[in-house]
């Protein structure tokens, strides 16, 4: 029975301009959007994807081979006046 192997791979991505989207234009004439209001840039976005794999042999013969793969994307749409709001604003965290 020989050593039981493992391999793992990891490939993480972030880009700040992931994917700009439009916006409707701001009511309010002082939103700083009120020049150019139908693009939204910053809208942040992460990729993570991990491969493994583990082998194990049984005998001479047989091996077990486990296999696995996870992935998980994230987006987050920036604001500027959401991101200042004085209630709920996650900028002043």
């Amino acid at each position: 029975m020989g050593p039981v192997r493992f391999f793992v791979a990891a490939e993480a991505q972030a880009r700040i301009d992931d994917d700009p989207v439009h916006a409707p234009a701001p009511s309010d004439s002082l939103d700083p959007r009120a020049s150019e209001p139908w693009l939204l840039p910053h809208n942040s976005g992460e990729h993570h994807d991990v491969l493994g794999k583990v082998t194990v042999p049984l005998g001479t013969q047989q091996v077990v081979r486990f296999t696995g793969i996870v992935s998980d994307a994230q987006r987050l749409l920036f604001d500027p006046v959401l991101k200042y709001h004085p209630t709920w604003a996650p900028g002043s965290d």
